[in-house]
């Protein structure tokens, strides 16, 4: 069993509209669909310094030590054939590129920008360490993740005709709000 490593991305970003209605819908298979999905996790998960949006086991010495088909399959449970005629389909299709055996995710920057973008958020909310509780309850997801849920949040605001779950007031304009204000 390959192990499994902890790269330096904890999400990636999905376009709704074009993963929906776009080609990848109508180009790709369900399953096709499901390998690309995990190869931008892998990309996401891979630590390679100064190199984005590879599928690569890691690197030794400078050089990129890539996955096999065989290593990918077992990974992500998949039969080998089809990782490897599926990987040739992305090729085609200009979703991967292959160098020397190494899977980069084309476009990678361009679509997972935001988090380079909110890189400089995260590592300043990472520097806090300690913990305090309010008048809620402080959970924490991760040693750098905090969140607060305040479970006095109705007294604290104005009357609202939203309501969630347990009488937590949710702070959201009226739907006609935003469909007039994005409809003009």
């Amino acid at each position: 069993m390959i192990a499994s490593t902890t790269g330096g991305r904890t999400w990636i970003k999905l376009f709704v509209r074009g993963w929906l209605d776009g080609t990848v819908r109508y180009q790709m298979e369900p399953a096709e669909r499901a390998l690309f999905t995990d190869l931008l996790v892998l990309a996401a998960n891979t630590r390679l310094t100064g190199v984005e949006g590879v599928v690569a086991i890691g690197e030794t010495k400078g050089v990129i030590n890539p996955y096999s088909a065989e290593q990918l399959a077992a990974k992500l449970f998949y039969p080998v054939e089809f990782v490897r005629a599926t990987l040739k389909k992305f090729v085609a299709q200009d979703r991967i590129t292959v160098k020397d055996d190494v899977i980069y995710i084309n476009g990678w920057s361009k679509f997972q920008s935001d988090y380079s973008r909110q890189r400089k958020y995260r590592n300043s909310a990472s520097d806090k360490h300690t913990s305090k509780v309010t008048s809620g309850v402080t959970t924490r997801l991760r040693p750098e993740v905090e969140v607060d849920v305040d479970v006095d949040r109705e007294a604290d605001c104005p009357p609202s005709p939203l309501k969630g779950e347990a009488g937590v007031v949710l702070d959201a304009p009226p739907i006609d709000s935003f469909i007039d204000r994005n409809l003009d």
